[in-house]
């Protein structure tokens, strides 16, 4: 139910926060990111909400599902677009100054926008805000999405030695963050896209030694033969 009050001279409409979120989630699934933005910007002026999370978890989706579907570039109001990248990184500056804390799912959505978009410094910078609220105090830390979306974005650089530090955070932790066959292709593309041939070979060796990856050398009776019907896709 509706009720309404007044904002100095003017009337707003209160309307609860619940289904509200629920219609700002109804324009990502419909494509409509320029419409959930709108939303979330008229919640405070128009409709005298204080949006949460949630609300801001809604529209990241928005932009992610843009960046899905190709429509990159969202059309704001005024007349100007912006691309969904820089969407999502103004959400999360949002939120930071609103003292709202991101979700992991925030994180990794925002983070896999980046990666798409071919933004990698980006999504690495983002990732590195991970853990940490604004005030210093603790954060949800970065899951495997997050770590696999940052290291598929090194695109520039140096960057594939930030790919190899990212996998080894992951492998410290440990449990479900133990690297698997997605985040260890992800590494030897990185490696070989930056010509790190030699070393992606040797880490690749590294992986089938300590059992991560299957050795596609079987034994067959007597005869060591090469078998890939395990390392295919």
């Amino acid at each position: 139910n509706e009720s309404r009050s007044t904002l100095g001279e003017k009337e707003v409409i209160n309307i609860p926060l619940y289904p509200m979120n629920a219609i700002i989630a109804a324009c990502g699934r419909n494509n409509r990111p320029d419409e959930a933005i709108k939303l979330l910007n008229d919640m405070e002026s128009k409709y005298n909400m204080t949006s949460n999370e949630i609300s801001y978890r809604s529209v990241a989706m928005a932009c992610k599902r843009a960046v899905s579907t190709k429509k990159q570039k969202i059309e704001h109001e005024d007349g100007d677009g912006f691309q969904s990248w820089e969407c999502a990184l103004s959400l999360l500056k949002r939120m930071q100054d609103r003292r709202i804390v991101p979700s992991t799912f925030t994180y990794s959505s925002i983070i896999a926008m980046c990666e798409s978009a071919g933004h990698g410094q980006e999504a690495l910078d983002v990732l590195e805000t991970m853990g940490f609220k604004t005030d210093g105090s603790r954060a949800p830390s970065p899951n495997k999405f997050s770590f696999d979306s940052a290291i598929r974005s090194s695109d520039e650089g140096d960057s594939w030695v930030e790919a190899i530090s990212i996998y080894e955070n992951m492998k410290s932790k440990g449990g479900q963050m133990t690297p698997n066959a997605v985040t260890i292709n992800s590494i030897l593309i990185t490696l070989c896209k930056f010509q790190q041939n030699e070393l992606a070979l040797q880490f690749y060796q590294a992986r089938v030694d300590d059992g991560l990856l299957p050795s596609p050398w079987k034994i067959r009776g007597k005869m060591k033969v090469l078998d890939l019907h395990d390392h295919s896709e």
